[in-house]
C-alpha cells in the first residue's frame, strides 16, 4: 500500500533545551490506515502532530506527507498544504463560539480552494455537505437550529469539530485526544462513526491518545517510547543526575 506519510531521521527540541524532546528515526503511515499512537502525557504527542502537520519544522530530517517535504516549504505554503490536505480535531474542540455549527462546519472550504471545490463537485452546496456529514455523525439540523455552539453539549461540540475535519475530504486527519472528555458509550459511539466517514472516503486516520483501552479499534497501535529515542521530559532529572 502506498505511503501517505514518511518520517526519517528527525529531531526536534525546545530552544534552551539541551536534549530533545524527540528523536525519531524512522516512521511511516500508509494511505487509508488507522494508526494509534500512545504515549503519557507530557511525551511529545501533541509536538510530532504539530510537525507532521507543519506547525513546527524539524531541526534535523525529513517529514514527507503525500511526497511532500514539509520543511521545505515555507511557513506561506505549510500553511496552504495543511488547509488543502488535512484536517484537525483537537481536544478542546476549537470552534468559534460566534459562529453556529454549519459556519463551523463550512470554514475549511472558506480557506481551501481545493476542499471547497472536492466538496461542490458532489454537492450544490457547502451547507448541504456540512448538513450532511453532521447528519452522518447523528446530529439532526433541528437540533441545531437557533443554537450556537457553546449551548451545544460536548457530544454534539465534538461531532460538529468532526464533522468540520472531514469537510472536503482531506487526505490525512489528526486527532488529538478528542475522547478525553467523553464516557465510554459516547467514545465508543463517535469512533464507530469517525472510522465509517474516513472508510468512505478513503481518509487516513492518526489518533493520539494516553488511553491504551482504545488502541484494539485501530489498525496499528504504535507507542511514542517505541519509535522516540529521546529520553522523556520527566526521566531527564534521573538519566543526567540532576
Amino acid at each position: 500500500m502506498e505511503t501517505l506519510l514518511r518520517i526519517s531521521n528527525l529531531k526536534f527540541g525546545w530552544p534552551g533545551s539541551e536534549t530533545p524532546l524527540l528523536d525519531i528515526d524512522s516512521f511511516e503511515v500508509k494511505l487509508k490506515e488507522r494508526v494509534f499512537l500512545q504515549g503519557p502525557s507530557g511525551s511529545g504527542k501533541s509536538t510530532l502532530l504539530n510537525l507532521i502537520g507543519g506547525v513546527l519544522i524539524p531541526q534535523e530530517g525529513r517529514i514527507e506527507c503525500l511526497k511532500v517535504d514539509l520543511a521545505k516549504l515555507d511557513s506561506e505554503a505549510r500553511d496552504r498544504f495543511r488547509g488543502n490536505h488535512m484536517g484537525f480535531i483537537f481536544q478542546m474542540f476549537n470552534l468559534l463560539p460566534y459562529f453556529s455549527a454549519i459556519e463551523n462546519v463550512t470554514l475549511p472550504c472558506k480557506f481551501s480552494k481545493k476542499k471547497s471545490e472536492r466538496v461542490l463537485g458532489q454537492n450544490s452546496s457547502l451547507e448541504d455537505e456540512a448538513n450532511r456529514l453532521l447528519f452522518e455523525l447523528k446530529i439532526s439540523p433541528k437540533v441545531l437550529k437557533g443554537k450556537t455552539v457553546t449551548q451545544l453539549s460536548v457530544g454534539q461540540q465534538q461531532r460538529v469539530a468532526t464533522a468540520r475535519a472531514l469537510m472536503g475530504r482531506p487526505e490525512l486527519i489528526i486527532a488529538d485526544e478528542p475522547t478525553s472528555a467523553l464516557d465510554a458509550n459516547i467514545r465508543n459511539s463517535f469512533l464507530k462513526l469517525l472510522f465509517e466517514e474516513c472508510k468512505k472516503f478513503g481518509t487516513t486516520l492518526i489518533f493520539v491518545s494516553h488511553d491504551q483501552s482504545l488502541g484494539e479499534k485501530f489498525d496499528r497501535v504504535v507507542s511514542l517510547k517505541d519509535i522516540n529515542k529521546a529520553v522523556p521530559p520527566d526521566q531527564q532529572e534521573e538519566e543526567f543526575g540532576l
